[in-house]
Order: C-alpha cells, then sequence, then structure tokens
C-alpha cells in the first residue's frame, strides 16, 4: 500500500506457473461466475465458492510439497468445512485428485479430522508410494529442516506421464539447487521471499509484464 504498510502479493493466475497451468483446470472466468459476495467490515468484496476454494488450497499446498505445517493446516481447516462430496467432484473436475489425494493423505496423518476425504479422491498406489517416501524420510533423516520430502509429492499430475515428467524438473531443480545453480527463489531472483515489495514502481512493472505476456496467458 502507499503507506508502506500493507504488501499485496500479486497474482496473475490462480496456478502461479504457465507450465502447470495445461495440467489443472483453472479458468478463471468459471471461477469468477461462481464467486460468493462476502462482506468485510464495512467492504463489499467477492471470494471463491466453496468448492473452487478447496481445489485451490489443497493445489497450492501440494505444489509447494505439502511439508510446511501451515500449508497442512490451511488444507486441514478449508477442507474440513466443505461438504466432502462436492469438494471431491471439483478437484476431479480440475484434476487435482492425484495430487489431492498424497497432500491431503499427509494432512490426516499429521493433523487428522479428514475422515477418509484422501480416500474419495482414489490414487491408492500414488498415495501409497508418498506414504512409504515419508517413513523412509523419517527413519533416514530425523534432523532434517525439513520434515517432509516434497519432490515426489509435489509432482501429482492427471496423467501418469505427466506426473513423472514433473518429477523430473523437481529432480533436476533439487540438483541443481545442491550444485549453487541460481533459480527464481534464489537470493535476489525474482521470488526472493526477502525481496523488498518495492511499492509502485514494482507493482507497476508487474502488470506491464502481465500486459506482455511474460507469465502466461
Amino acid at each position: 500500500m502507499e503507506d508502506g504498510t500493507v504488501a499485496l502479493d500479486l497474482h496473475w493466475h490462480l496456478v502461479t506457473f504457465a507450465s502447470d497451468r495445461a495440467s489443472f483446470g483453472f479458468h478463471t472466468a468459471a471461477l469468477l461466475e461462481r464467486r460468493v459476495p462476502v462482506e468485510l467490515g464495512s467492504v463489499s468484496a467477492h471470494r471463491l465458492a466453496d468448492e473452487d476454494t478447496v481445489a485451490h488450497t489443497v493445489l497450492h499446498a501440494g505444489l509447494a510439497g505439502a511439508r510446511l505445517l501451515i500449508h497442512q493446516r490451511d488444507v486441514q481447516v478449508v477442507t474440513a468445512r466443505v461438504d466432502a462430496a462436492a469438494a471431491v467432484q471439483r478437484m476431479e473436475e480440475f484434476g487435482v485428485a492425484r495430487l489431492g489425494s498424497a497432500a491431503l493423505a499427509r494432512v490426516e496423518r499429521t493433523l487428522g479430522g479428514l475422515h477418509g476425504r484422501a480416500e474419495a479422491l482414489g490414487s491408492p498406489l500414488w498415495r501409497g508410494l508418498n506414504d512409504r517416501v515419508d517413513r523412509l524420510w523419517e527413519c533416514a533423516l530425523p534432523t532434517a529442516t525439513n520434515p517432509f520430502p516434497s519432490a515426489l509429492l509435489s509432482s501429482g499430475r492427471p496423467s501418469a506421464v505427466e506426473t513423472a515428467r514433473a518429477f523430473a524438473v523437481q529432480l533436476a531443480r533439487a540438483a541443481g539447487r545442491h550444485l549453487g545453480v541460481r533459480t527464481f527463489t534464489s537470493r535476489g531472483g525474482p521470488l526472493d521471499v526477502d525481496l523488498d515489495a518495492g511499492g509502485r514502481p514494482e507493482r507497476d512493472r508487474f502488470v506491464a509484464e502481465v500486459e506482455r505476456g511474460r507469465y502466461g496467458r
């Protein structure tokens, strides 16, 4: 904001990277058609419909590897408050079933309270594989900074081919980080979490880049 007290995290699309958008069916026009009015104090605004909120929350946590407690807690709180059948149907429509199945299973093991929602999304072999990797990680790396592995789970896509391709990309990125190759999250990079928000100049630059199609269409 102009007074510097609030930083706005601007997004061009609910699925951050263009490379992921082809796999998941989050279409902005349809999401906006289903939006729900909400009052924020004296301000009238809109939010996503309940099922869309669940699908996006699960997608966001899943693509981040569902390894942070804050992401797992987001999934638990949102998912537990929405009709299970409707949420499962929307996640299946959006292509989030495989990714969400493993993410919800991990949340259930960590925090509980989801009562079979992971199983309702199918993909039992994928869930089982991620469960085995989680247990191996816990045994082999009990003092690791990250309590959960993320590369495998975050690779879940609608098809096996897409999943294998995404996993290969994750492994390549991990290898690059260990070798010191700069990535978009490196210090000073475009997604450096410690980077100053930049105020109006950075906002104007972002909008201009969106208009040029830098982040996809």
